[in-house]
């Protein structure tokens, strides 16, 4: 409570500073930066009680996560780290992924051997299969599928860059959003419906009655499914 009444001015002053205020809370204490997932969420910030929440992760710089999440009617998580090929591979496989960088495909596509330092088979073929032109038989063995890709690497990168819009191929075209552009740069958004580190009971009654007792309910609320 300290820490947010101490940039409750600022926010006041620019509603940009919902970022600096997450990442202030973020930095404040271990437990809120490896234990908690912080929202944002109807221009302000949101943690959650339950583990079944519907929201949108935004993992890249910054300024881009801004651009979507300006006036985005659903709760956002946003992340600065670069996400491995498996949990990309993941996302791709359950159809979850909104949308991906090139750079994402040129390491773990364009420029991967195999599935040991690219995507998995699965994750392949479905982002192959999204050129119409192109229609991998899921019978084929891994190695004839990066066997394909080697022998057409120059093909399918001018083919992706065909479907791309400013670096970022969209995989859900409701959220297509030709304002972001991410060349040569990490950049990725998919749909999740579970939050990993939600409140234990005991936390969130702390939290409630602390965020009542200031009355900061207009920068940081619980979710309570």
């Amino acid at each position: 409570m300290e820490v947010i009444e101490n940039g409750q001015k600022e926010l006041d002053k620019d509603a940009c500073n919902i970022y600096v205020m997450l990442k202030t809370i973020k930095n404040s204490s271990d437990i809120w930066r490896h234990n908690v997932d912080i929202m944002i969420y109807n221009g302000k910030l949101y943690v959650s009680k339950v583990n079944m929440w519907n929201h949108f992760r935004v993992c890249g710089k910054e300024e881009k996560a801004k651009k979507f999440i300006e006036n985005f009617p659903e709760p956002v998580l946003f992340c600065e780290e670069r996400m491995d090929r498996s949990h990309v591979s993941d996302w791709i496989e359950n159809d979850s992924l909104v949308c991906i960088s090139e750079k994402y495909l040129q390491v773990y596509l364009f420029n991967a051997t195999s599935q040991h330092n690219g995507f998995r088979k699965q994750a392949v073929i479905k982002l192959l299969n999204l050129l119409e032109e192109i229609n991998i038989d899921e019978t084929w063995w891994i190695k004839q599928i990066w066997d394909y890709i080697k022998e057409n690497r120059k093909q399918l990168i001018e083919k992706f860059h065909a479907k791309m819009s400013q670096g970022i191929l969209w995989l859900k075209k409701e959220y297509i959003r030709d304002d972001i552009e991410a060349k040569e740069e990490y950049f990725m958004i998919y749909e999740s419906g579970w939050v990993e580190r939600y409140l234990d009971n005991e936390f969130c009654e702390i939290l409630q009655n602390s965020i009542n007792g200031k009355s900061y309910e207009h920068i940081i609320s619980i979710h309570k499914g």
